[in-house]
């Protein structure tokens, strides 16, 4: 079940893209999309986790499959969302390097 939430949550913003493309709903269509990006990746997040716990209870049993999974939902926490969370807070100043340019001189462009 949870994959199949997972799927649509994570499909859903290409539907989305279809129906209101072109229609000044680029906004609305960027929230949206990562509402249900973010909705998506926590329902594959405890899809795998729950398989995981499935497959670990069968061969192992009780207490190793609790902690195994536990570890993989944390794993899935931490680098999914409080990873990504602090550096979203926390922005890396950007480096003042100039830009290099693509543009050809008009030399080069001549003997080319």
């Amino acid at each position: 079940m949870l994959a199949a939430v997972a799927t649509a949550l994570l499909v859903g913003p290409v539907a989305y893209h279809r129906m209101v493309f072109r229609r000044g709903q680029k906004e609305r269509l960027v929230r949206a999309a990562s509402v249900m990006a973010i909705g998506g990746l926590a329902a594959v997040a405890l899809a795998v986790s729950a398989a995981v716990l499935l497959v670990t209870s069968y061969v192992g049993g009780g207490l190793a499959a609790g902690l195994i999974s536990a570890f993989v939902a944390v794993m899935f926490g931490l680098l999914w969302f409080a990873f990504p969370l602090t550096r979203r807070r926390n922005p890396r100043p950007r480096s003042r390097a100039p830009a290099r340019s693509t543009r050809v001189p008009p030399a080069a462009a001549a003997s080319a």
